[in-house]
């Protein structure tokens, strides 16, 4: 395979070549893996003409008031390697494209073990990676074309996320699954922002294959998607906690699905202290409110606890229940009425799934 190369040009010097050994500082124009080194970005703006790498051991530090601008198809991997972007309240960090171009995303792939940090960033309208680009192997995915990821994809990597908003997301004709697509990865995301996305199909987050998620203290708002909004399985862990959902719009299973593809995929889903307000579902041109989508696995767990629902004016219910157990803990749900167009009850099949009260 050949060496990835990244050119990062500053805007306001003049386009020199320099080689990636003979500076600390990737101010101008550098070619080259970053291994087994650290290199710095300092704050200004740099426009980005072809993906930044990090490689096994390297490290790649983004310093507040930094500004990516993103050529297309362009975006940042870190394989084997860290990125550290810790903006401040004031001074932040900002990923986008550069005037009307459609950059990729940041993508973290064999990085399990590495301090990976986002902080007080702005990620702005990524267009995702091809599935069969640079690293990525369609077969570790359930599709064989498109898109992955329009913001973030995490394979086999950590990351941690903190006061940073993701937004702006538009190509939902365009064959993107998931705004953040984990795989097998750990994930957390404290006091963040997803909002303004509009993604083709899979969820604006996926937890997905053996992945743990915790998205706790954020805002999920206003989101379009061809799927759900998240969802979460293949034996993975999602954790939502302290957060408010809302004014989501979904075709398919509500603002959260919990889904398995056989009878021995034990996914779970905890919420904890959070609101939903008027995530809307559509389907066959009928307009439903539901929040919960669980399906397909028989060993599939959704817990709800101390969470508020907005009355629902419309056709729907907070849950729609196939398959897989319910546990519902001080949630105020009228599990009594279970016709689907009563707005605050639970649909559920009585044959395939379980519903228990605490």
């Amino acid at each position: 395979m050949a060496p990835f190369i990244f050119k990062c040009k500053c805007l306001e010097r003049r386009k020199i070549m320099i080689k990636i050994d003979e500076i600390k500082n990737p101010i101008n124009l550098i070619k080259g893996e970053i291994k087994n080194k650290t290199i710095t970005i300092p704050k200004g703006k740099y426009e980005i003409e072809e993906t930044i790498v990090v490689g096994e051991n390297g490290k790649l530090i983004i310093e507040p008031g930094t500004k990516l601008l993103f050529h297309k198809n362009t975006g940042i991997i870190i394989h084997k390697g860290t990125l550290v972007a810790k903006g401040t309240k004031k001074i932040k960090i900002i990923f986008k494209s550069i005037k009307k171009e459609k950059w990729q995303n940041i993508i973290f792939i064999d990085s399990k073990f590495n301090e990976n940090e986002l902080e007080y960033c702005i990620i702005k309208g990524g267009n995702g990676i091809g599935i069969k680009d640079h690293y990525i192997s369609h077969q570790s995915l359930e599709h064989d074309n498109g898109k992955i990821g329009s913001h973030l994809v995490l394979i086999n990597s950590f990351l941690k996320m903190k006061n940073c908003i993701i937004k702006g997301a538009k190509d939902r004709y365009n064959n993107i699954y998931g705004g953040i697509y984990c795989i097998k990865s750990s994930l957390i995301v404290d006091k963040c922002t997803i909002k303004d996305n509009k993604i083709f199909n899979d969820p604006i987050l996926v937890c997905h294959s053996n992945s743990s998620a915790t998205l706790k203290n954020s805002k999920i708002e206003n989101n379009k998607s061809l799927g759900t909004t998240i969802s979460c399985r293949n034996k993975s862990a999602l954790t939502i906690e302290n957060c408010i959902i809302k004014d989501n719009d979904s075709t398919t299973d509500g603002a959260i699905y919990l889904a398995g593809y056989d009878n021995d995929d034990n996914s779970t889903i905890t919420v904890k202290d959070s609101t939903f307000i008027y995530n809307r579902c559509s389907r066959s041109g009928n307009a439903y409110y539901y929040e919960f989508g669980v399906g397909n696995s028989q060993n599939a767990k959704l817990t709800l606890k101390n969470c508020d629902f907005a009355p629902l004016t419309e056709d729907g219910s907070i849950v729609s229940i196939t398959n897989g157990t319910l546990i519902i803990n001080d949630c105020g749900i009228d599990v009594e009425r279970i016709d689907p167009e009563q707005c605050q009850g639970i649909y559920w099949d009585h044959k395939k799934a379980k519903v228990i009260i605490e």
